[in-house]
């Protein structure tokens, strides 16, 4: 049976459309039908059906906890005896998007700044000191090879195979067997503790699980993604930049205004040509800088939206006039209305087939 919402015939007005799509990236593993359950449930309020589908997900998983202490204790085992890393486990990703969501405080709920900023500076803290805990929890116990970070030397140790079969730069460094240049660790620079611990996490589940601190909020966690995206390129974990982009991808499709400046600034100083968050960025403000450049006048209002940052990175300048080509040479040719031409651009970010092509006279 099709879904309710398929189709250019949807019954669902473009706000409600969106919270679907939304959803169902935060939760793969239910039909578009539970959701649309659970959104007209709650109103069509995403944040409340969010929050109980979370309800419902945490419900099954407290059934599950037993099994899973089993699996990590049988995997701790593997990686003490040498064994390979395991296959990916699936791991409750959803808990990010609540965050994503835009904040509705009332007046009378928002605190001083002053109040906010000492509970987010412990906030921090605590996220800095409780990072390490499960990596502590699989690795705590075992002889494995020592690493030294800016912060000083990690108090967990890492199985050799672990990181040999994982990461580039350990693989270069690391003999196959242990050497006496090992005896006391390999230094990793510019990498933090807190991000090299979620790096660990990820090659052993496949997942991107950052802390509370570094999903405060939407800005905050695509700064969090991008500087984990330089830890994965110094490292040599491509896969990991590439599930930091598909992640940064989620949250823009959602509200573009997520991507800032600062972003964009660092990401075309520190990641490399080619990378995954580039071709991301770059397709959010492809239809901004489309319809700016054509709809400019004389005055040049809006330039200031771009110009600061396109004269700056070349780069970020050339690869969106390649896309721009691209969006109107490669995927679809002009189209003639009333006897006059109209330019007809495919949005590369825009999943919905409905919002995806927009024209230009």
């Amino acid at each position: 049976m099709a879904s309710r919402s398929d189709g250019f015939n949807s019954p669902f007005n473009p706000e409600h459309r969106r919270a679907i799509r939304y959803l169902r990236e935060a939760f793969p593993e239910d039909s578009e039908n539970t959701i649309i359950t659970y959104l007209e449930r709650h109103n069509w309020d995403a944040e409340q059906a969010i929050n109980a589908l979370l309800a419902r997900q945490g419900d099954l998983q407290g059934k599950q906890t037993e099994s899973s202490t089993a699996q990590d204790h049988r995997q701790q085992a593997q990686y003490s005896s040498g064994a390979s890393a395991p296959a990916s486990r699936q791991v409750d990703t959803a808990t990010r998007f609540s965050a994503s969501l835009p904040a509705k405080l009332s007046s009378n709920e928002q605190e001083s700044q002053s109040s906010a900023k000492l509970r987010k500076h412990s906030q921090e803290k605590d996220e800095d000191d409780s990072a390490a805990e499960w990596l502590k929890m699989n690795f705590g116990n075992i002889d494995g090879v020592i690493i030294s970070l800016d912060s000083g030397i990690h108090p967990a140790r890492f199985p050799r195979e672990l990181l040999r079969d994982n990461f580039l730069f350990f693989r270069s460094r690391l003999q196959e067997t242990r050497s006496e240049e090992e005896e006391e660790g390999v230094r990793v620079n510019g990498v933090s503790r807190v991000l090299f611990d979620v790096a660990i996490r990820y090659v052993v589940e496949g997942t991107i699980v950052l802390t509370q601190a570094q999903k405060a909020e939407p800005p905050i966690e695509i700064s969090s993604l991008i500087q984990l995206a330089e830890v994965a390129q110094m490292l040599g974990q491509s896969k990991m930049g590439r599930a930091a982009a598909d992640k940064i991808r989620i949250m823009v499709r959602y509200n573009r205004a997520y991507l800032q400046p600062k972003h964009i600034d660092f990401t075309y100083s520190h990641l490399e040509y080619g990378h995954p968050i580039r071709e991301v960025i770059v397709h959010t403000l492809l239809r901004a800088y489309i319809t700016f450049r054509h709809s400019m006048d004389s005055s040049g209002e809006g330039k200031v939206l771009y110009n600061d940052l396109i004269e700056k990175f070349e780069e970020l300048k050339s690869e969106l006039n390649n896309e721009v080509v691209i969006t109107l040479h490669g995927r679809d040719p002009p189209i003639r209305f009333g006897g006059r031409d109209r330019l007809r651009f495919y949005d590369p970010l825009e999943v919905d087939v409905q919002k995806r092509l927009f024209e230009l006279a």
